[in-house]
């Protein structure tokens, strides 16, 4: 009997399988998560349709739905009544009961402030910066750029918009750093940063622009360069200064616009970071550990993923006033306090019965030496579970192998690493499959 349930249960494996290899329009990394204002509730989405609803208290998934496209940001409105969902350019307005599309914006590079008024589209190309009502998409007004713009930031009161240049030369004075940053005794990202950037002669243009009556300020110039566009970024004003964190480094740029770089003797790569809602702190993760920084103290509370945390590299972070809640690319979600104190850890699943999730693989090799060898190691696993093998010969350079699916994430991480502790060279990722 229990060889014939066996048997069945590999049948009804691999007629899932086959249907679900067609079932998921899109592949990749979990990206982005937000808290939705006045609720309980996180939203989790990624390079996948399915969006997650977790409960923020117990960690539980409470509802999941299917979006028209995948998100790589996520912020909510003022109301909290419709979610901005940011992927491949475009902007979504959804529902965030159901999921449902209310409205589509087509753009360029928009950056999204939660709970904010304002949504600014990024034309680099195009020389130009566009600027929505958040409430309901209404494009309010463009203005034109004597640079190609990189990123944007409002100040505190949000009345004012800051646009900064992508890095560019800059001639005399301009290029001039007036206090150098000393080489630090022991080798950090951020120290390594700084000081290319004070002997490159390059750096950065800017300006702000009144969003009540479009009103522009003179064009200004840095010899630093915090500009990685969005990517491991996080800008932030508190009280009078402008915090700009970027994927290598750190900066402050007082009232009078001088910008001074931050040192941290444990900086390291920026892969994730933010702003806490009331401004007062900025964190920041990267591969194996980040930091939470006091804009008002001026002070680095340090953590590191393998003691405090248990996770590989950070995805994206939502801070409120008091809680952080870190998510990873394991689909691991770790919330704590701004003193860096664990509150709970949890993972996004579906809902039981809800979904699955499937372990892709990327058979790269170009020598059947090479996939034979990562067949053995893939292989072996799958005889263990009694699964269906793969044969990586009938499909060469496919980036997407369903190699097998699982109930849960953590079953999922712990086939991965079965595979990546067994040295397979060729990368695994893990997507969600509604049921």
């Amino acid at each position: 009997m229990k060889k014939h349930n066996n048997k069945i249960k590999t049948l009804c494996l691999l007629l899932f399988i086959v249907f679900s290899a067609n079932s998921f329009a899109f592949k990749g990394d979990v990206r982005a998560i937000v808290k939705r204002p006045g609720k309980n509730e996180l939203f989790i989405a990624g390079e996948f349709k399915t969006l997650f609803v977790l409960n923020s208290l117990t960690g539980k998934t409470i509802r999941t739905f299917l979006t028209p496209n995948g998100a790589v940001k996520l912020a909510f409105t003022n109301d909290g009544t419709s979610l901005l969902a940011v992927y491949n350019n475009k902007l979504m307005y959804l529902d965030p009961e159901t999921g449902a599309l209310k409205k589509t914006i087509a753009g360029n590079g928009f950056f999204i402030f939660n709970e904010g008024d304002y949504i600014v589209d990024v034309h680099r190309f195009g020389n130009k910066i566009s600027v929505y009502a958040s409430a309901d998409g209404t494009l309010l007004f463009s203005h034109p750029c004597a640079f190609s713009p990189d990123f944007v930031c409002l100040n505190a009161d949000k009345k004012e918009l800051h646009v900064f240049s992508t890095e560019q030369a800059l001639v005399g004075d301009s290029a001039f750093v007036t206090s150098k940053s000393m080489k630090s005794v022991s080798y950090n990202t951020f120290n390594s940063s700084y000081l290319k950037q004070q002997s490159d002669s390059k750096g950065v243009s800017y300006f702000t622009i009144s969003l009540t009556d479009q009103k522009v300020s003179s064009i200004k110039t840095s010899p630093y360069s915090p500009s990685k566009g969005s990517f491991g970024s996080a800008f932030n004003f508190y009280k009078d200064q402008l915090f700009l964190l970027s994927y290598d480094s750190f900066y402050k740029m007082n009232s009078s616009d001088k910008m001074t770089p931050i040192e941290f003797d444990e900086s390291g790569y920026s892969y994730s970071a933010a702003r806490s809602a009331d401004g007062k702190y900025m964190v920041q993760a990267g591969s194996k550990k980040g930091f939470i920084y006091n804009c008002e103290t001026e002070k680095f509370t340090p953590f590191e993923f393998g003691k405090s945390f248990n996770s590989p590299y950070s995805k994206d972070i939502y801070a409120n006033k008091d809680t952080i809640y870190m998510l990873s690319k394991d689909y691991s979600i770790d919330i704590f306090t701004t003193k860096a104190f664990i509150i709970k850890k949890t993972f996004v699943n579906f809902e039981p019965d809800k979904g699955k999730f499937a372990v892709l693989y990327n058979n790269g090799f170009t020598k059947k030496e090479a996939r034979d060898k990562e067949a053995e190691i893939i292989n072996a696993e799958l005889k263990k579970m009694n699964l269906p093998v793969i044969d990586l010969e009938t499909v060469i350079g496919k980036d997407d192998v369903l190699l097998t699916i699982f109930n849960t994430v953590e079953e999922a991480n712990s086939f991965t690493k079965t595979l990546s502790d067994a040295r397979l060279n060729y990368i695994t990722i893990i997507v969600p499959l509604e049921s």
